[in-house]
């Protein structure tokens, strides 16, 4: 299957817009849901935004292989994301009476 910018070499399968997720929480619930992503989804993102046909340059990058240093860096950022959204629901929990610990 073709690829966004024309191509066959299957760099764009499979991929998809993974965050931000949709955060709802029900009302009296002893815990709050408030994280946008996970390092898969933040990651499983920034792949698909280096295929997006808009991109101009980066749509010719075509590596996928985690050892490959851009890829590796995009890893690195998925983890510094996903470290981020976790503080940052613990800090949510914290803002609220009910869910405070």
């Amino acid at each position: 299957m073709p690829c966004d910018h024309g191509c066959d070499c299957g760099c764009c399968e499979g991929i998809s817009h993974e965050t931000p997720l949709r955060v709802t929480n029900d009302p009296a619930l002893p815990a709050v849901t408030y994280r946008t992503g996970t390092h898969g989804r933040f990651l499983e993102s920034m792949l698909t935004a280096l295929s997006r046909a808009g991109n101009g340059a980066l749509r010719t990058l075509q590596a996928r292989d985690p050892a490959d240093p851009t890829i590796a860096f995009l890893d690195a950022c998925a983890v510094v994301d996903d470290v981020l959204t976790f503080h940052q629901e613990r800090f949510a929990q914290e803002s609220w009476l009910r869910t405070a610990t």
